[in-house]
Formats: C-alpha cells, structure tokens, sequence
C-alpha cells in the first residue's frame, strides 16, 4: 500500500503540475531561454548561472528519446550552487520522481525547499500539492502559503483562502 501511494504521489506531482501550471513561465520571469545554442554554451563554461539553467532545461525538456538526463543534472548543479532558484527547482523535480538519478524524494524536497525559500512560486506550488498528497511533506511556511496564493490566484476558484 505504501508503494501506492508513493507511486501516486509522483504521478499527482507530475500531471497535476503539468495541468494546474507548477512549471516555470519563462515569458513572465525573465528566464527564457530564447538565445542560440552556442551562445549558451559560451557563457555555461564561464559560469554564467542562467545560461547553465538553460542548457539544463534544454536537455531536461526535449522529447523522451532525445532527454540527456545526465546533461540536464550537471548544468542545474551548477547553476543551483549559484542560488538559481529555477535550476534548484528542476533538481527537486529529478530527485523527486528519480529522473536520470536514483529517486531520492527527501533530496528533492530538499531543492524544492531551498527554491521556494527564494520565493519561487513553482517550487511552492509543488511543496503544496505535496504537503496535500503525503503526509511528510512538511505542511509549513512555504507550502502553506504558496498552495494558498496558487488558489487564490484562480478567478474562477470560489475557495479564496
């Protein structure tokens, strides 16, 4: 029974934040990744911490047969040890549901923690939905207000809290 609801609590976390909107809007954030490949590349090996988030988010984000997930995790480590709250979400997403890395779920709650301790409102978002789904999310701070202002932000929602 446990095994289920571990394998659901992945599942809801995935395709509940693909249609409720727990990924980051680039257009709204200013973390678009809109330049050329090699430009991005240049300024990953300088240690530019966004371009080291865009090629992760490049290699995270392509079709499944062409992911490289090993790619994805070392460009958001280091964009993450830069205090990159988007590349500290991403980390929290591939230990969480254990893509391209063994799933450590305590790990990637650890990167969702520190991403929306940056007040990145996808990383709360997601540690709402988890503190709703499980019950050893910690249901504090971050969590609680995030799934809150995410409600609150729904016109249509009759539930603002």
């Amino acid at each position: 029974m446990k095994i289920f609801n571990q394998s659901l609590a992945v599942l809801l976390l995935l395709f509940g934040c693909m249609l409720l909107g727990c990924d980051p809007d680039p257009d709204k954030l200013g973390y678009e990744c809109s330049q050329e490949l090699q430009h991005y590349e240049e300024q990953a090996g300088q240690g530019n911490a966004h371009a080291q988030f865009c090629l992760g988010e490049r290699e995270h984000n392509l079709y499944v047969d062409y992911r490289d997930y090993p790619k994805a995790l070392k460009w958001f480590r280091l964009a993450a040890a830069q205090n990159h709250s988007y590349a500290q979400y991403y980390l929290g997403i591939m230990y969480y549901a254990g893509e391209g890395v063994p799933q450590n779920r305590e790990e990637g709650m650890k990167w969702f923690r520190k991403s929306a301790g940056q007040d990145n409102l996808s990383a709360k978002r997601v540690l709402g939905l988890l503190c709703l789904i499980q019950e050893d999310a910690q249901c504090s701070g971050p969590a609680i207000q995030g799934i809150i202002q995410w409600v609150n932000e729904y016109p249509w929602n009759p539930l603002k809290l």
